[in-house]
């Protein structure tokens, strides 16, 4: 009977459709409509600010993990397939024009199945790699890269691009040049939970399970 039942919860928490993924597009708007330019988005998908106290934002469950990761606002020399008045350009202070740099995002709750975005690559080319843990880490799950769009002393050119992975991914790592890699609309989709009736039912039912163990042992079935 308890491996019955056990058995039961499992299935049920697998049936799917009990709860729908939710689809998510960070298009670095938000913050840019009350920003200046190159601010540190930090926590602003999370419910939070940026750097510079813009905020709260959307709670997406997602952050950036150090301040590379940059709302860009100043877009009169960008073309292609981005929506002003917002993207995402990575941007360091230290590092030289060019010289390679990376920025993390987390996402808490998990992402799966398809990416779908816009990005921009200035003379030098970029790279997306998507991990099964938070900051970079766990199995990679895929590597996408990002040809070179434009040259550097011509318009920043947007182009859209997407990948399929399998598994359940929790962060994203943006690598390409400083000052030469823009990211927009960047779409993707949430992993599902459990829906609360669904979750109560696997609790009562665990629970009618515990109680008959304990009627067999008191009786030494």
């Amino acid at each position: 009977m308890m491996r019955r039942g056990l058995g039961l919860v499992v299935m049920l928490l697998l049936i799917p459709g009990q709860a729908s993924a939710a689809n998510i597009t960070l298009t670095f708007d938000e913050a840019a409509l009350k920003n200046d330019n190159n601010d540190p988005i930090l926590n602003f998908y999370n419910g939070g600010k940026t750097y510079l106290g813009i905020g709260p934002g959307p709670n997406y469950g997602v952050s950036f993990v150090d301040d590379n990761a940059r709302v860009f606002t100043q877009t009169s020399r960008l073309i292609g397939t981005f929506t002003k008045p917002g993207i995402m350009q990575l941007y360091s202070d230290t590092a030289r024009e060019g010289q390679g740099i990376s920025t993390t995002m987390n996402v808490s709750g998990g992402f799966a199945g398809t990416i779908a975005f816009d990005y921009a690559a200035i003379d030098s080319a970029g790279m997306i790699q998507i991990y099964s843990g938070l900051n970079g880490k766990g199995t990679l799950l895929s590597t996408v890269k990002l040809p070179v769009t434009s040259p550097v002393d011509g318009p920043g050119t947007f182009v859209s691009d997407s990948a399929t992975f399998s598994g359940v991914a929790h962060s994203a790592v943006f690598s390409g040049g400083n000052k030469q890699l823009g990211i927009d609309d960047f779409q993707f989709s949430s992993v599902p939970e459990p829906s609360s009736g669904l979750m109560l039912l696997s609790g009562v039912l665990l629970c009618s399970v515990a109680a008959h163990s304990r009627w067999r042992w008191s009786r030494g079935l």
